[in-house]
């Protein structure tokens, strides 16, 4: 396949699409509850002792009280599906949408690793992380900026406090006309204004910022306007936490405020003195 014969490669593409559309056609491969895990695809004899709905029902109240302990149930996961680990399930799927993008079918390929970030075999963050950059590669490939500042967006809210993931959506956007539409939209905006706000609050008063560690974020312990949330990037700053979630051996926050998150958030403002204003307050 990779020396380029087309006969090879249409070949490769249609055997790859009947195992792609299996993996993704079974069930428990998609769960509701994606936190359990895979665990197999045939049933315990726990399971064929009560009905279905209330097994999910009592495996949900554990994992609730199971969060303020840290606990973690993975001692019945399973890495392999039809004798092919997870990680090579994902090479192939990766390799298939790459296949499908370089024959213009963006559609297809965007469909079928977004359905991917759903399966509960997939929710470790290596593991999205890696869905999520193929599918900015995919978009960049068919000049779909509006999905490279989604998905770059995805990474950032991941990862707080970290420039990386930033400087990753500004080198994927590069330079051009579409790619500042996307740049300058004002979900975005209204994004990167809550990360400098919490930054500058992180800094300034570090005794107003908690750790939630069920959802790996910091949070602002005084509620935020529900105003300030655009409809898309709703409940990305969800400040709500059980005290039992609370850990003392949260990451360190930052000392000083973050220039580079300054910077862009005032680039992308589509006002000259909005953003003149901006630098000038630093």
């Amino acid at each position: 396949m990779k020396t380029g014969n087309e006969v090879v490669v249409k070949e490769w593409l249609l055997e790859a699409e009947k195992l792609i559309e299996n993996f993704r056609e079974t069930r428990r491969l998609f769960l509701s509850t994606r936190s359990l895990g895979f665990q197999g695809m045939f049933k315990t004899k726990r399971d064929t002792e009560e009905n279905e709905d209330n097994m999910a029902s009592r495996l949900q109240i554990e994992m609730d009280r199971e969060k303020g302990a840290g606990s973690k149930r993975s001692q019945n996961l399973v890495d392999v599906f039809r004798g092919v680990s997870f990680d090579d399930w994902l090479q192939l799927t990766m390799e298939y949408s790459f296949l499908l993008i370089r024959r213009d079918q963006h559609s297809l390929a965007d469909e079928v690793l977004r359905h991917m970030l759903f399966s509960n075999a997939y929710q470790n963050q290596r593991a999205q992380d890696t869905l999520r950059l193929a599918l900015i590669a995919c978009a960049i490939h068919a000049r779909d900026y509006k999905a490279v500042v989604e998905h770059g967006r995805k990474i950032i809210f991941t990862y707080q406090f970290n420039n990386e993931p930033i400087r990753i959506l500004l080198a994927a956007l590069a330079s051009g006309h579409r790619q500042l539409d996307a740049f300058v939209a004002s979900a975005f905006q209204k994004a990167m204004l809550r990360e400098v706000r919490f930054s500058d609050l992180a800094s300034s008063h570090p005794e107003q910022i908690k750790w939630n560690s069920s959802k790996h974020r910091f949070f602002n312990s005084a509620a935020i306007a529900k105003s300030e949330y655009d409809e898309e990037g709703e409940g990305e700053d969800d400040t709500s936490a059980d005290p039992n979630q609370m850990q003392v051996d949260a990451p360190s926050l930052p000392k000083k405020p973050n220039p580079l998150l300054v910077t862009m958030y005032g680039q992308s403002c589509t006002s000259y003195q909005s953003a003149i204003c901006m630098f000038h307050a630093r």
